[in-house]
């Protein structure tokens, strides 16, 4: 790989390490010969001081860059508590751009999407997803797919076989309720999750017996309060 380190994974702890991070210009601040950079990836983003004015005054929004450098502990009255690498930037000793970027429709980092049409931010999805307030959607998605499997298997598999079921089903209605089919293939793999139903079809309640619909429903629902605060 060509980083080896993720950019929000820095912290005070990382001091003194020489690191190389990769990932896109989200802000860059020019301060009198020396300039600071937002560098975000996946993971978060961190501050990077370049003290070559000629290497930082060609960078653009969006630039995918490749950086060299060693963490530091920011200067006594410029930390940011508000993000978790706010301790620490990271002092570049290279920088190699990997990839340019045009004028961006949009900003990218800003939260402010009043003036943008919906029209154009779709056209510009890739750009868009990348704004922190989707970005974070996206990955509490992929936690809720990756997590959804090993929750439910847990509490179907050792259920008589016609209460599974409709538990099975439960679950899985109660995660189509969004009204746009998003969620059906977190339904999908809940099925595959109990390792009773074959395939991707979708089912329908079973009849149970000695439990009744609402103590069941009732079951599910703090079941899924329950694993939706760990998540929210």
């Amino acid at each position: 790989m060509l980083r080896t380190h993720d950019a929000g994974s820095l912290n005070a702890s990382s001091v003194g390490t020489k690191v190389v991070l990769a990932g896109w210009v989200a802000r860059r601040r020019d301060h009198g010969g020396v300039a600071f950079i937002d560098l975000r990836d996946a993971s978060g983003a961190v501050q990077v001081v370049i003290n070559d004015e000629k290497v930082a005054g060609e960078l653009r929004a969006e630039w995918c860059v490749l950086i060299t450098g060693v963490v530091k502990t920011r200067p006594a009255g410029n930390e940011n508590k508000d993000i978790p690498t706010g301790e620490i930037e990271v002092v570049c000793d290279e920088l190699k751009v990997l990839s340019e970027s045009a004028a961006l429709p949009f900003p990218v980092d800003s939260g402010d999407i009043g003036n943008i049409s919906e029209e154009v931010r779709l056209k510009y999805r890739y750009l868009d997803l990348r704004r922190e307030g989707p970005a974070k959607n996206l990955k509490l998605r992929s936690k809720l797919a990756a997590d959804i499997p090993d929750m439910f298997d847990n509490k179907v598999a050792n259920m008589p076989q016609d209460i599974s079921h409709f538990v099975i089903a439960i679950k899985a209605e109660a995660l189509t309720v969004d009204g746009n089919n998003r969620m059906e293939d977190f339904s999908n793999r809940i099925e595959d999750a109990g390792g009773r139903l074959p395939g991707k079809n979708r089912i329908n309640p079973f009849e149970v017996s000695e439990n009744t619909e609402f103590e069941i429903t009732d079951s599910v629902q703090a079941e899924l309060e329950s694993w939706s605060s760990k998540l929210l």
